[in-house]
């Protein structure tokens, strides 16, 4: 009966480590929009306010099965005080996500300060219309791969409790001096 109790406990701890694990999945796909621009062949620019420093995301988003020139598409954001711009860091793993009739893909990661910024598309793209540019609330790429890892352990604990707790109560493991 006690092994049974120990399966149970393992496979709680092992789902309670699967949700956490989606949880960081989703903070890092659906985060929240701050900024859409449409992209064109004129200068887009717009100004956003950041209310809390952090990790934000620039996101392309369009329609699926759409040939996209992403290596021409060079945004600049810039701090509206004093134009000094802000690096940005190629996605770790450009992360994609779809729903069939639109997709999004991560192309950058950076992080802000609180403040006034100002996103700037050059002039000189050739994208077909349709595409926009989502500014995202983001997550630092640390989290990805431990959310990933966070759901193989928590699926190894399922299991492993599953397992102890169906196989550890047949007469064979329950008196194992008894036996041999």
């Amino acid at each position: 009966m006690m092994q049974v109790l120990a399966g149970i406990g393992v496979v709680v701890a092992g789902v309670m480590v699967i949700v956490l694990g989606f949880r960081l999945l989703r903070k890092r796909f659906f985060g929240q929009v701050l900024l859409e621009l449409p992209i064109s062949e004129k200068d887009t620019a717009a100004e956003v306010d950041i209310g809390r420093a952090g990790v934000y995301a620039l996101w392309i988003r369009g329609r699926l099965f759409k040939q996209t020139q992403v290596a021409t598409l060079c945004p600049v954001i810039q701090r509206s005080n004093d134009n000094k711009a802000v690096r940005l860091w190629p996605s770790f793993m450009r992360p994609t996500m779809n729903d069939g009739v639109t997709g999004r893909v991560e192309l950058y990661s950076f992080r802000l300060s609180t403040g006034r910024y100002t996103v700037v598309l050059p002039a000189g793209r050739s994208f077909r219309p349709g595409f926009t540019l989502q500014l995202r609330k983001g997550q630092a790429f640390y989290w990805f791969p431990a959310s990933v890892l966070l759901l193989l352990v928590g699926a190894g604990l399922l299991v492993c409790g599953i397992i102890f707790g169906f196989f550890m109560d047949l007469p064979v493991f329950a008196n194992p001096s008894q036996n041999g």
